[in-house]
């Protein structure tokens, strides 16, 4: 397959040895001259911009709405020749009424302005999936989060601390059946409660309780115990 060639002839200017070279890599754009409006573009550009009339005469603002409010910052590009003006992954509807991505970047060369038009639809699509992908998994961890707290709460309502704290920490040594162990089981009784409670009220009877179990559930669960019930 022939490949395609640049051919200068003796009369060409810079200008056209430019157009040309875009041409031939196959670069969108537009060139503008200093009034801003267009004296050459690409073959593609009007499809790339859907755009119906001809370009040839156009100003920059109609064919690329999107610098519309930034004409000060077009009008710098002349005082500073190294500067750019990019707006990026701009969304245009393709002549086919799908949406397309474009980033537009407007510069300064002599005697106008060159806009170079590259399609990024590829890597937005690529971005948007990746973000979708990535919010869709925010909601999953939030969910299971969710639940592995509200599964822990329900199980400190029924169960000792130290068992939900084991069974966290190393699931795979919970399972059906249980687990046979030696183990020391300890009924204690309070001597002599009957009376005392008999003779006392209510609110004194439960205060003494509450500083009962809480010095002996200390002494218990130091010693890696688990309390069972109060009965």
């Amino acid at each position: 397959m022939p490949q395609p060639s640049l051919l200068i002839e003796p009369q060409d200017n810079l200008s056209d040895i430019f157009r040309q070279i875009l041409d031939l890599i196959g670069i969108d754009f537009a060139l503008y001259d200093e009034a801003l409006s267009l004296v050459y573009h690409s073959s593609r550009l009007a499809d790339l911009l859907d755009f119906q009339e001809p370009l040839i005469g156009t100003s920059l603002f109609d064919t690329a709405v999107e610098f519309v409010g930034l004409e000060d910052d077009v009008s710098q590009l002349r005082q500073e020749h190294n500067k750019t003006l990019e707006i990026a992954k701009t969304m245009r509807v393709g002549s086919d009424g799908q949406p397309i991505y474009l980033t537009l970047t407007l510069s300064s060369v002599a005697n106008g302005y060159l806009l170079v038009v590259t399609e990024v639809t590829y890597q937005v699509n690529i971005e948007q999936g990746l973000r979708q992908k990535r919010n869709e998994l925010q909601l999953s961890t939030h969910e299971l989060v969710r639940s592995y707290n509200h599964i822990q709460s329900l199980m400190r309502r029924f169960l000792p601390k130290s068992v939900v704290d084991m069974a966290i920490a190393n699931p795979k040594s919970v399972r059906q059946g249980g687990e046979k162990r030696t183990i020391t089981v300890l009924f204690a009784d309070i001597r002599g409660f009957t009376s005392f409670s008999e003779m006392r009220n209510p609110e004194q009877v439960m205060t003494f309780l509450n500083r009962h179990f809480d010095v002996i559930g200390q002494i218990i669960e130091e010693y890696g115990g688990v309390i069972n019930s109060y009965a």
